[in-house]
């Protein structure tokens, strides 16, 4: 399936979006965390914020210079999202391991739909004269 110049740029800017904002956040919250995350519950889902902001951010540099490496890097950036969704509310807030898991697999089924929207996750089809 060929999708149309709209629809690709639309699922670019999709993508584009959830990487802009999750390294913004990634980055600078995960820094501000490091600062109170004194559990060992607390440092590593400071650490997996980290990745995912720094997941980001190399997403969105290898756009520009390694395209190939794009949806490997979103792979890594979509399980640091999904692993500090599940621990975040439990080790930050003290919920149970019931809402973290169920927070998880809502992260992790958005981490899916924006890997599908990707659209530079398998090559363009060659061109037919």
């Amino acid at each position: 399936m060929t999708l149309n110049p709209k629809a690709r740029s639309a699922r670019y800017g999709i993508v584009i979006v959830a990487l802009l904002l999750t390294g913004y956040n990634g980055v600078v919250e995960g820094i501000n965390a490091t600062r109170f995350a004194d559990t060992p519950g607390m440092k590593v889902a400071t650490a997996t914020q980290l990745l995912y902001g720094l997941g980001a951010v190399a997403a969105l540099a290898a756009m520009g210079f390694r395209r190939r490496l794009v949806f490997p890097i979103l792979v890594v950036w979509g399980l640091a999202v999904t692993a500090t969704g599940a621990l975040a509310p439990v080790v930050y807030a003290g919920r149970s391991f019931g809402l973290g898991a169920a927070v998880g697999a809502t992260t992790a089924l958005v981490v899916v739909l924006l890997l599908w929207a990707w659209p530079g996750r398998r090559p363009a089809p060659a061109d037919q004269p």
